[in-house]
């Protein structure tokens, strides 16, 4: 009678192989972590790009005030050199009348000189680099001279006509060239002041540009990672779901032998630990019965043999009974 043989080593062998392996609910954990965190991080560059976005804005603003400031120093240095060649003129016609602070031409220069003392002292120096605050700083200068250089020529008017002559003069030769100083010095700090602003808004779209390729490549990996990861898990389950399904076909068609491959260290393993622990106990059970069933046939053959001997001995028997019963 044959024997089912015990397939120790290949038993030994599955537990020599068993790992650690990330459970069916830990990969399901690491694929959601995954994509949080490249949640997390797209987050945080959008927060960054808003971020940096706001500063820029926040520094264009302020710069662009600057330069909206020295333009307007511009305008204004038209109006003061007007209202002033006007003043003159007005004295010349009128005489000493036209000197007064409240005559028209006399007050309307005062006005326009008053505006750009508000000008000086309205621009917002702190948001200025160190050449800008030079040249803004040599401006206001500037202007202290030419306010200077007005009170001279009014001096040189309140002395009748002998004064007119010099008050020409300096109004020639030193607040036209003055005149004409401040407004090459104001133009190119407003030059400059519009160069930042251009500067600062190229840079904050740079960075608003680099920010926002960061975003698509961690968006890109994250995604590729979380599919990557899902398809690793869906083929390994897969695969050992496979495994422990064949071991149970082939039980289903009476061989013992197919043991499930699958290490322990997850839950299919442990499903596949469980499957080879009821093969060995069904190999042993079968074991068991082929033993049986060979000390059967043995005992049905001797008592075969014995009954054979019996059934000669009763013949021969019966044979003298019969010589006897004939003599």
């Amino acid at each position: 009678m044959s024997r089912v043989p015990l397939d120790v080593s290949n038993e030994s062998n599955e537990v020599q192989g068993k790992r650690r392996r990330f459970t069916l609910v830990q990969s399901l954990v690491a694929i959601g972590v995954l994509g949080a965190v490249g949640a997390i991080v797209l987050v945080g560059l959008a927060a960054a790009s808003e971020s940096k976005s706001n500063a820029s804005l926040s520094d264009i603003a302020a710069v662009r005030s600057a330069a909206i400031t020295s333009s307007g120093m511009q305008r204004q240095a038209a109006e003061v050199q007007g209202a002033l060649a006007d003043y003159m003129l007005a004295v010349n016609r009128d005489g000493e009348d036209a000197l007064a602070d409240d005559a028209p031409a006399r007050a309307a220069y005062l006005a326009a000189i008053d505006n750009v003392h508000h000008s000086i002292d309205a621009m917002p120096v702190d948001v200025m680099v160190d050449d800008e605050v030079t040249q803004f700083n040599d401006i206001a200068a500037s202007w202290d001279s030419y306010a200077a250089l007005e009170s001279s020529i009014t001096e040189q008017m309140a002395n009748g006509s002998r004064g007119y002559d010099a008050a020409d003069d300096t109004y020639v030769n030193e607040v036209v060239p003055l005149y004409q100083q401040i407004v090459g010095d104001s133009a190119a700090l407003n030059v400059a002041l519009n160069k930042r602003v251009s500067a600062i808004t190229e840079g904050s779209s740079a960075v608003t540009a680099q920010l926002r390729t960061f975003q698509i490549i961690v968006l890109l990996i994250s995604q590729a990672g979380v599919v990557a990861l899902s398809l690793f898990v869906a083929r390994r389950f897969k695969a050992s779901v496979a495994d422990v399904n064949a071991s149970l076909a082939a039980v289903a068609e009476g061989d013992l032998t197919r043991i499930p491959s699958i290490p322990e260290g997850d839950e299919l393993g442990e499903t596949a630990s469980s499957v080879r622990r009821a093969l060995s106990a069904l190999r042993s059970l079968v074991t068991g019965v082929n033993m049986t069933s060979g000390t059967l046939a043995t005992a049905s053959e001797e008592f075969k043999n014995v009954a054979s001997t019996i059934g000669a001995g009763a013949g021969q028997l019966a044979s003298e009974l019969d010589g006897v019963a004939h003599s």
